[in-house]
């Protein structure tokens, strides 16, 4: 009986030890529930009471802030497992999403949902090469241009639809309340396969038709919503919905990834999944022929994502980069798909219900959208619908305002988790590597009051991130209040401001949605780099007080452009933080606060400027951009056809440089035959080469680099049919003589300078000179020919007569091409880099950048996406032709910018 006892005892507390063992570990310092730490399911129980009432999880994760009175908490949600972090405040959630991308990155949690469905989407990768890959091919599905020209038409036509079908419902139901979600779901599903595969699939049309002639609704119980026949719709439509509802019970599992997988195997969602798979795979391939066909060779042409995402394929492959696969493009697209339908579908879900229990907001957001769109109803029941393009381009500050406000409130992404990479801090509490950090976007702060947090907690960006957004007003700040993001600008005309509050519906960094980002404000990565100016500034000055060097002064002036976007950003930061306590200050007297209001609005235009500039400021350089340069024009495909549009080219340049006060001249013009006059020859163009000799010339210049081509009919074609050509411009930079030039950066004698050529690498071939008229030619030796051994380049001058002259052009533009490629083949992995991002960064030969459509009358830019239809202008050299290059040179600051924030996440990586 004794040893009996003895080993219940020992059974006991062998039990008792293994269950202590088994409880919840803490993360020291880290609010809690008491309770759930000593229970080994933790806080499991009480996230799974909580969901029998409201299926969002990381609403409990709010709920849970507001109870421990804390914006930092820990949670157990998976049985013998550490804790998970939850982070309710903005401007530290702000700080972990964009400025800590190397401690944090995708948690395990969207991994183990999307295995089973996606296993090669984006989503479930941690933020490797291979992500930056297909990151890249994906990055113009959501460019302003594509999204404006492509995605909004399809929605227009299918809400267009909707709005018949629900017309005819509403006479047909006699009164009665009609069920719309369904139809919602159907309508924004096609609009988005469209958009994606440049397909429509036509559902809601066949619903219309469905409809009967006549109503009948009598067997309809009395208040419930009429029931009308359905047409036949796409199966795909029902089968993503079926595989996207496959992952909602996972989510609440402590074991997502098995839960999940469990689900995939019932038959229902197999063949939902076959069935999109099918889909996806024969729109792909549908795609890609008739990308092959080269019917998307014209930016008209391109009608989808997948359009886009074959051009960049093809980008990557001319250029020996990693090929993306088919497994990684079908994820993708069909991520782009899911995420766009559900995001878009439960916004407008939410706005239709919102606009229906108010009233107000509806006939205010009616009223509005009327003024701006200058509808104007002789019959106050007549229908209006305005064109895409109308909608799209006109400013609408309520409408925005509405828009954000039911963004705010729908919680389109109800979560966003990270998970730690390394050992780190939140808010002075540290946080172990391979912990889960989640950030629910309703909690305190965004639909609750805020928690208080010690600013000394708080990382340097953070505390600077201060005055960035503003705080919403805690009386109705969970209520659906559109004017909150309104502001009075200084002629007191209502504004948007999408800064007027803690929002962050779609997560943020290079893990966020390819949403636009608010580009009135800096990155902290920028804001750091900026840091860093300043801080050198400060040392080059102190040395050069001490001791003068030319190198010292030249590099302080590099740097004074940046240190005084600095100090003007600082100025404008702090002054809007003082205006923000005035306003804040309840002491603060009326008279006074409306002054701090005022200057309050005019500042923020002031600081978005700030922004902008310095970030400029940050972008480095081009090294050659203070040069003349020397522009090369050959005819590509398309025959004489080429050889006339490259004349035209010539013209054109020559006509800009002329209205711009910048000199040129000639430097070769040769046609069929060999050297000619421009203004006298009638034989076709094979090359052409002018001199801008004026400094900054490159500079300005340099993006006209690349494949121009021409859509017209040729005066010689005689059933009127469109032709395409292309004409090769090469822009180069123009090197002074050695003479001429001074510093150690272009000392022509110096084997370390990118403009060094060694003579004895040179050989010189004299000649008569070839071509037709002129006593000199075929008489005299005055052709040069260069040839550059190493490189094997060649560079041949006969237009003058003297044959020193012609030495002097050919050594020009030998030096010229010399120095071009070796700046690039020093700098190739920047160049890679650069190409990745922007897709042409190396503005060369190969790049297809302008269309010049005369039919048209267009000229479309396909770096920025701008198209003008002044195309007499344009080839005139005119004001036109400026507002292009004016909009590349814009686009290309935006690119920099990217490559600047890649190269320094390089860098720390």
């Amino acid at each position: 009986m004794a040893t009996l006892i003895e080993i219940a005892l020992i059974v006991a507390s062998g039990l008792s030890l293994l269950y202590w063992l088994l409880l919840p570990r803490a993360i020291p310092g880290i609010p809690y529930n008491k309770d759930s730490k000593r229970s080994v399911l933790g806080d499991l129980p009480k996230l799974v009471k909580f969901s029998r009432t409201c299926d969002e999880p990381f609403k409990w994760m709010a709920t849970q802030c507001m109870h421990l009175q804390s914006p930092i908490i820990q949670v157990w949600l998976k049985p013998l497992q550490g804790p998970s972090v939850v982070l309710s405040d903005f401007r530290e959630t702000q700080d972990v999403l964009n400025g800590r991308t190397k401690e944090f990155d995708r948690s395990q949690l969207f991994a183990d949902l999307f295995a089973n469905t996606m296993p090669h989407s984006l989503i479930r990768r941690k933020t490797d090469e291979v992500w930056k890959t297909v990151r890249r091919h994906f990055m113009d599905a959501t460019s302003p241009s594509f999204v404006t020209n492509v995605a909004a038409p399809y929605f227009h036509l299918e809400f267009i639809d909707l709005v018949k079908l629900w017309q005819r419902k509403r006479y047909l139901a006699q009164g009665r309340p009609i069920a719309a979600d369904e139809d919602f779901y159907i309508a924004i599903f096609d609009a988005i396969w469209g958009a994606t595969f440049g397909k429509r699939l036509h559902s809601t049309e066949r619903q219309l038709q469905a409809l009967p002639t006549r109503s009948n609704v009598k067997n309809d119980a009395e208040g419930d919503p009429v029931t009308f026949p359905h047409g036949k719709i796409d199966p795909l439509v029902h089968a993503v919905d079926t595989v996207c509802k496959s992952s909602g019970p996972a989510v609440k599992s402590p074991f997502p990834k098995y839960h999940h997988w469990l689900i995939c195997q019932l038959p229902a969602v197999r063949s939902a999944k076959k069935i999109q798979d099918q889909a996806v795979a024969e729109a792909l391939a549908s795609s890609r022929a008739k990308f092959a066909s080269k019917a998307v060779d014209d930016e008209s042409e391109v009608n989808s994502a997948t359009d886009l995402v074959l051009r960049r394929q093809e980008q990557a492959i001319s250029r020996g980069q990693h090929l993306v696969t088919d497994d990684f493009l079908k994820d993708e697209l069909m991520t782009f798909i899911v995420g766009g339908h559900d995001t878009t579908a439960s916004t407008v879900s939410w706005a239709l219900k919102y606009m229906t229990n108010d009233q107000v907001i509806q006939k205010k957001l009616r009223a509005c959208l009327e003024t701006a769109l200058r509808v104007d109803r002789t019959d106050p029941s007549e229908a209006i619908i305005p064109s895409c393009k109308a909608i799209m381009e006109t400013s609408i500050p309520y409408l925005d305002a509405v828009i954000e406000e039911t963004i705010r409130h729908s919680l389109v992404a109800s979560g966003i988790s990270r998970e730690a990479m390394v050992d780190t801090e939140i808010l002075g509490y540290p946080i172990p590597k391979g912990t889960e950090v989640f950030f629910p976007p309703m909690g305190p702060g965004y639909l609750m009051p805020p928690l208080p947090v010690d600013e000394n907690l708080r990382t340097a960006s953070s505390r600077e991130m201060k005055d960035n957004t503003g705080e919403w007003e805690l009386d109705g700040i969970s209520e659906f209040m559109p004017e909150r993001w309104l502001v009075r600008d200084e002629k007191g005309n209502e504004t948007f401001n999408p800064r007027a509050g803690p929002n962050i519906p779609f997560g943020g960094g290079v893990r966020g949605c390819f949403a636009p980002a608010n580009g009135e404000n800096i990155s902290p990565t920028l804001l750091a780099k900026a840091r860093s100016v300043a801080v050198e500034h400060e040392q080059v000055s102190k040395q050069l007080s001490e001791s003068f060097s030319s190198s010292l002064a030249k590099r302080l002036g590099q740097l004074r452009t940046t240190t005084d976007a600095l100090k003007e950003w600082d100025k404008l930061q702090e002054s809007r933080k003082e205006l923000n306590e005035l306003l804040r200050d309840p002491s603060t007297d009326t008279e006074l606060r409306t002054l701090a209001a005022e200057d309050l609005e005019s500042s923020d235009a002031q600081f978005a400027q700030a922004c902008r500039s310095l970030t400029a400021s940050l972008i480095p350089p081009h090294p050659f951009e203070h040069l003349p340069c020397l522009i090369e024009l050959r005819p590509g495909a398309g025959g004489s056809e080429a050889a006339i549009f490259a004349a035209d080219l010539l013209r054109m340049y020559r006509a800009y440089c002329s209205r711009n006060q910048l000199r040129c001249s000639l430097l070769k013009y040769e046609d069929a035959v060999g050297p000619a006059d421009p203004g006298g020859s009638d034989l076709p163009l094979t090359e052409a080469i002018v001199e801008v000799e004026s400094p900054g010339a490159y500079g300005t210049l340099r993006s006209e680099a690349g494949v121009h081509r021409v859509q017209r009919v040729p005066a010689t074609e005689a059933k009127g049919r469109v032709h395409t050509s292309a004409v090769s411009v090469m822009v180069l930079p123009s090197f002074p003589s050695n003479e001429e030039g001074s510093g150690v950066a272009e000392d022509f004698n110096d084997p370390s300078s990118d403009y060094y050529i060694d003579p004895k690498d040179v050989r010189t071939d004299i000649m008569r000179a070839r071509g037709a008229g002129g006593q000199h030619v075929n008489t005299t030796d005055s052709a040069v020919r260069l040839t550059h051994l190493p490189t094997n380049t060649v560079v041949a001058i006969q237009d003058l007569r003297s044959q020193q002259k012609n030495r002097d052009k050919a050594w020009k533009l030998l030096r010229s091409r010399l120095a071009q490629s070796r700046r690039e083949a020093r700098e190739e992995e920047m160049v890679q880099m650069r190409r990745s991002v922007l897709g042409v960064a190396k503005m060369g030969r190969g790049d297809k950048i302008r269309t010049y459509n005369y039919g048209q009358q267009r000229v479309t830019d396909h770096r920025s996406g701008l198209s003008v239809h002044d195309l007499n202008d344009v080839v005139e050299g005119g004001e036109t032709l400026e507002k292009v290059m004016d909009s590349v040179r814009s686009w290309f600051v935006e690119q920099e910018v990217k490559v600047l924030v890649i190269g320094d996440e390089n860098t720390k990586s």
